[in-house]
């Protein structure tokens, strides 16, 4: 049985492979597939992330203010997903603001991994970590969207 942070860096893993592949992308239809598959994905990997990881940490106030600015961060990572969908997908403007949204996916991933995890360790037990990871898994799969790109 695994845990909830070894669920979410697999999760990590697939939204910077995604993220890479649609920042790479050249043709715009390949651009709109990319970015339908990489929305999709991220979307359901906040939700789910914020209801069954953030939401116990929320409950102590070991980890609670860790929670929020991530959190807090999910909305931001929202805002510019949001963005790129009204922009002209061939557009100088669509590209520069997929690479912020890039980095700043990239230091939020970084900084869940290297942060909020070391301080979740202190405040989920061992039972909690694992049970939290089924559910996690359970709801992910359901959500999973065929490869577009």
């Amino acid at each position: 049985m695994h845990t909830i942070f070894e669920a979410l860096r697999r999760d990590h893993e697939v939204q910077r492979a995604l993220i890479n592949r649609l920042v790479e992308s050249g043709a715009t239809n390949e651009r709109v597939a990319c970015f339908a598959e990489f929305k999709a994905a991220l979307q359901a990997h906040m939700k789910l992330e914020e209801h069954h990881f953030y939401g116990p940490l929320l409950l102590d106030e070991r980890s609670r203010g860790t929670a929020r600015r991530s959190m807090a961060e999910h909305t931001e990572l929202h805002e510019l997903l949001d963005m790129l969908s009204r922009y002209d997908f061939g557009a100088a403007q669509w590209i520069q603001t997929a690479r912020d949204l890039e980095h700043r996916l990239e230091r939020h991933l970084s900084e869940e991994e290297n942060d909020v995890f070391q301080v979740a360790r202190t405040v989920l037990t061992a039972e909690q970590q694992t049970g939290i990871a089924c559910c996690y898994d359970e709801q992910m799969l359901a959500t999973r969207v065929p490869a577009a790109c």
